[in-house]
């Protein structure tokens, strides 16, 4: 398991894992205490106990689609057949506006998928993702406006201030949702210089905030740096944003991780106020990546997501973005397909390596058992096996359904 948050952040779970147990004992058949041990095993590697206590949590009281969709999630969509029925009925018994719904959709939607019922899946999901849409609407209007702002001009080039010494340098690993960054995440975290904080929402926090870092001189950081910094601001947020890698990460490491997404915007801040940065750019296939937001319901945010065109419209901004740091970043930013990752790791991974300036072969890090508690995102489980591309071309079973989106895209 990849390093996230160091030695504490291990000690930490281990102590949930344990006091939890303890409940658990104490009131065995308390549905949500097998529900938060579960969670918790998850998060530290271990499937079958999650399985486990996600199962005797329902066993207990089947009335909770929040758990079934966390279940879905450990199993991937393979449900046994009780369990399949048991979705139905719950779907059946649920009034039409019930929040609940939605995750009830979503994982009778993975549990389709899981049998090859490509019409049911969609279906699904769909529904999952109209009720959804109406928690929060994507706004085109200001999506447009940012992107628009950020391409306007090359970004404005500033000599960031020095980090501690001894201090950790920041890697980035930006791109759209669902392109391999808890993959690349897991591999990299497996060198003895690596750790991750995870995806930190503390970057894009200060450039929107500065008064967070105790900068009040008035000058908007984002969408475009303004012409001039005070070094004092430099120092200041600098000093607040590494400050809480960290605190995430620990001590003591060369690279610390943050693989938040959508970084991918703050790309000219960054580099204006983070000394010793790297930045890797994960590439997915885009029907591929479309899909992969489709049909998976995102604990928060993402509110592009739930809708087809308001995805293609995000999608196209993005691409914007990553081409415009591709023209004017040059290698400052290194490019990967998540497909080269997948089907050629050992090669993929030793140009991350060679990026980063570190020591030893890919070939041992492929090699080499995870240590630590995974990040906890939509992808936990899908890291845990082996590095392969069977997750290359999912869209190609619903091409029925994604051809206008295909097709827009290939335009």
């Amino acid at each position: 398991m990849p390093r996230n948050g160091g030695v504490d952040a291990t000690r930490r779970l281990e102590e949930e894992v344990l006091a939890l147990r303890r409940e658990r004992l104490a009131a065995p058949d308390d549905a949500a205490r097998h529900a938060a041990l579960a969670a918790r095993l998850a998060l530290a590697g271990d499937r079958d106990g999650a399985v486990h206590h996600y199962r005797r949590s329902l066993g207990i009281e089947p009335r909770q689609p929040r758990v079934w969709w966390a279940l879905g999630l450990a199993l991937d969509g393979d449900f046994a057949d009780d369990e399949r029925a048991a979705l139905s009925r719950l779907l059946a018994e649920t009034p039409p506006h019930d929040p609940g719904r939605i995750e009830t959709l979503f994982a009778l939607g993975d549990a389709h998928h899981r049998r090859g019922d490509h019409a049911a899946a969609f279906a699904c999901w769909t529904a999952g993702n109209r009720l959804r849409r109406r928690e929060g609407a994507y706004d085109r209007a200001a999506h447009e406006a940012t992107v628009a702002a950020i391409t306007s001009a090359p970004p404005r080039r500033f000599t960031p201030p020095p980090r501690d010494a001894g201090g950790p340098g920041t890697l980035l690993v930006v791109g759209m949702p669902r392109s391999g960054s808890t993959l690349l995440e897991r591999l990299l975290t497996r060198h003895p210089d690596v750790a991750s904080a995870g995806e930190c929402e503390h970057l894009p926090r200060l450039v929107h905030d500065p008064a967070a870092a105790g900068i009040d001189d008035g000058a908007a950081l984002f969408p475009r740096l303004p012409g001039r910094l005070r070094a004092s601001s430099q120092r200041a947020l600098a000093a607040a944003y590494q400050g809480e890698l960290v605190a995430r990460a620990g001590a003591g490491w060369r690279w610390v991780i943050d693989k938040l997404p959508y970084n991918v915007f703050y790309l000219e801040a960054a580099f204006a106020f983070v000394d010793d940065l790297r930045v890797v750019h994960l590439e997915r296939d885009a029907a591929d990546t479309v899909l992969g937001c489709y049909r998976r319901l995102f604990p928060e945010g993402q509110e592009f997501s739930y809708d087809l065109d308001d995805l293609l419209h995000f999608y196209r901004l993005y691409r914007r973005v990553a081409e415009h740091w591709r023209r004017h970043l040059g290698d400052r930013v290194l490019h990967v397909a998540y497909e080269d990752l997948v089907r050629a790791p050992e090669r993929t991974l030793a140009r991350v390596l060679d990026h980063l300036e570190l020591p030893g072969g890919a070939a041992g890090l492929l090699a080499r058992e995870d240590t630590g508690p995974l990040s906890d995102t939509l992808s936990l489980y899908q890291v845990q096996g082996p590095v392969d591309d069977r997750h290359v071309g999912r869209w190609r079973p619903y091409a029925r359904w994604l051809a206008p989106v295909v097709r827009a895209l290939g335009d």
